[in-house]
């Protein structure tokens, strides 16, 4: 394990580094020219086909349903959407937690069939995200476990090598920690969602009034 690190602690730091890179100049192309560019298209796609107007009205849907997605972090169909907003606008949510919850949401089909205009968003979280949540919890606290005692490990050699090691090690412990946690917190903040929606979508109860 010391060799490994000590051999290739060069190479490990470069990747990362490289790749966070990458990610961030991505991320700035996204969304300071590649979103504005798409958007602008679809203006110039409008007025390009100002003389038919079931056109223009898809592009306008296009163009809508992109602007959805950049607010909400995520796609759908008209339903959907038009049930998303609906909900956002009760204030019960913030538009976070809907973002981080989007997995476990979906429009609710038995309203569909009445009219799209009253449907309402449901909630689908079951037994699979409760054992990603246990799985990714153990994940977590046996990862805290090993990579602590690998620490210790390099720690103890006080050498240069073994600081270096332990350097890598912890690099590799905080990319792999994010990662862990980062999906621990969306499948959280998914359940405080669905269970706050279960219980907005129960039917009120009516007490007979009092003689």
């Amino acid at each position: 394990m010391l060799d490994f690190f000590t051999s290739y602690w060069g190479g490990t730091v470069t990747f990362v580094s490289v790749l966070f890179a990458g990610y961030l100049k991505w991320f700035r192309f996204y969304t300071s020219t590649y979103i504005p560019r798409k958007l602008n298209l679809y203006d110039r796609l409008k007025e390009s086909a100002s003389d038919n107007s079931v056109i223009q009205h898809v592009i306008a849907m296009a163009a809508d349903e992109e602007i959805f997605r950049i607010v909400f972090g995520q796609g759908g169909s008209p339903e959907y959407r038009k049930a998303l907003i609906k909900l956002y606008e009760t204030d019960k949510f913030s538009l976070r937690d809907l973002q981080l919850a989007k997995s476990c949401l979906d429009v609710d089909t038995i309203d569909l069939r009445l009219s799209s205009d009253e449907a309402s968003i449901i909630s689908k979280y079951g037994i699979f995200e409760k054992l990603s949540l246990m799985i990714l919890s153990i994940t977590l606290v046996v990862s805290v476990f090993f990579f602590s005692g690998l620490l210790l490990k390099f720690l103890e050699l006080k050498s240069t090598p073994g600081y270096i090691s332990a350097a890598v090690a912890l690099m590799l412990f905080t990319i792999s920690f994010f990662m862990i946690g980062s999906e621990i917190v969306r499948n959280l903040v998914s359940r405080r969602v669905c269970k706050k929606l279960d219980l907005l979508n129960e039917p009120s109860i009516q007490h007979p009034a009092k003689d």
